[in-house]
């Protein structure tokens, strides 16, 4: 429905659950031929389905073990529809836990995965934790498997140091190996 309302003057729609007769959405978007469509999650019957058809952009989490199974789920899946998997961008939301300080690193990552719900193992397998070092290696097992973004997942309260040690030290970094990021 949202499609055809940014690309047509007059959207009409009859699926399942939508009706729309001679709708209008002006302005209309200033991207062409509509705004980017991301999609995230990673169920691999409906969720990578729906990426497959209608996403521009895909966000997902896990390791990057997971997320290489999941990438090849959602390459099956666009197989089946005729779709070019690279076609779609892939991105991984990681929530930083990042210190210089090695010795505040383990009460770090026990507060991040208490507030997230998580054991210590999962908070290690599914953040980006450690050193600037550490962490540009993660990010570079990620990029290994086709990921082309990385979402710094944040949550209150914010950590501005992380972030200074992220945008100082970590970004650069990866810049430097990957000219296309700049």
């Amino acid at each position: 429905v949202i499609t055809r309302m940014w690309t047509e003057d007059a959207a009409t729609w009859d699926g399942t659950y939508y009706h729309i007769k001679e709708a209008y959405c002006n302005p209309k978007p200033v991207q062409k031929p509509r705004p980017p469509i991301l999609i995230g999650g990673s169920g691999e019957q409906l969720t990578l389905k729906m990426v497959a058809r209608y996403a521009d952009t895909w966000n997902a989490f896990g390791t990057p073990d997971v997320f290489k199974h999941k990438i090849d789920v959602l390459r099956r899946h666009c197989e089946a529809i005729g779709r070019d998997l690279n076609a779609i961008e892939k991105s991984v939301s990681l929530p930083p836990v990042l210190t210089r300080d090695q010795s505040k690193l383990d009460a770090m990552l026990a507060d991040m995965a208490s507030r997230r719900a998580m054991s210590l193992d999962e908070a290690k397998a599914n953040m980006l934790w450690g050193s600037p070092e550490q962490a540009i290696k993660k990010i570079e097992a990620y990029r290994d498997i086709g990921v082309t973004h990385i979402i710094l997942s944040l949550r209150a309260p914010y950590d501005a140091s992380q972030l200074e040690l992220f945008a100082r030290e970590v970004i650069p970094a990866v810049r430097q190996q990957v000219p296309a990021a700049r």
